[in-house]
């Protein structure tokens, strides 16, 4: 695994190596568990089908979470072993028969947690209610589900949990999605943040969710470091005061 930016780190992967459907003892490079202080990246099998509507996806971007320190540091029982990690894109390479909408080939994008899209949360919209809900590598009380910070991920339910993502956008782009940004969104959304509403302390992605609202009070501009040029966001809650990020 190496270290591509601040956020994101990719997996190498052998472009030679052939996904083949088989239970037998084909072993992937993973992040995994065993303790408090203590994750490996180590060998484990490939994940395989087991239902018909899981598809098995080559990850191709995975992230590193704030909630992955609650495993770090021992907050979230994890069975020694365990995969981490719930942020991903990846490659469809192989999927079960009821799977519909996806196919072989498409690039997509996944939810941290899954969902099942028919009971009667999903049917609501709310689907991190879903009764059969579970999160990617968060160990046996969020649904003992291996971890997408691998070679390779089995996703329950793909035809719900999946996106294709669009042309012209790349993985580091698209993973946002999956819940970084969805997560800010949400909660600019339930905070009932309005249009003047705004507060320097808040996260990056959640600032930009404010400025997309289009809030006078959020302003965007250039930042200029030694080596980068970067948007710092300027957020006030009273007319007339303003607080400068500059670096």
């Amino acid at each position: 695994v190496r270290q591509n930016s601040p956020f994101v780190y990719f997996a190498e992967l052998n472009s030679d190596k052939k996904y083949k459907r088989t239970r037998e003892n084909i072993k992937m490079k993973a992040v995994c568990w065993y303790g408090k202080h203590d994750v490996r990246v180590e060998n484990v099998p490939d994940p395989t089908i087991l239902n018909g509507r899981d598809a098995i996806i080559k990850i191709t971007s995975t992230a590193i979470c704030g909630s992955d320190l609650h495993l770090y540091h021992g907050d979230i029982p994890m069975m020694p072993g365990d995969t981490c990690g719930h942020e991903f894109t990846g490659v469809i390479v192989d999927s079960g028969h009821e799977v519909t909408g996806l196919k072989r080939g498409d690039r997509v994008v996944g939810t941290f947690h899954t969902a099942c899209g028919a009971c009667r949360a999903c049917r609501r919209g709310e689907f991190h209610l879903c009764d059969s809900s579970a999160v990617y590598g968060y160990g046996p009380i969020y649904g003992s589900l291996n971890g997408t910070q691998a070679e390779y991920a089995r996703i329950p339910m793909a035809d719900i949990n999946l996106r294709i993502i669009p042309d012209g956008l790349e993985d580091e782009q698209a993973l946002f999605a999956g819940d970084i940004l969805t997560t800010a969104y949400g909660a600019v959304k339930n905070a009932g943040v309005t249009t003047g509403e705004g507060d320097s302390s808040m996260s990056f992605c959640r600032r930009r969710c404010a400025v997309q609202s289009r809030s006078p009070r959020c302003t965007t501009l250039p930042c200029a470091s030694a080596k980068t040029t970067a948007p710092a966001t300027i957020c006030a809650r009273s007319s007339g005061s303003r607080r400068d990020f500059g670096g």
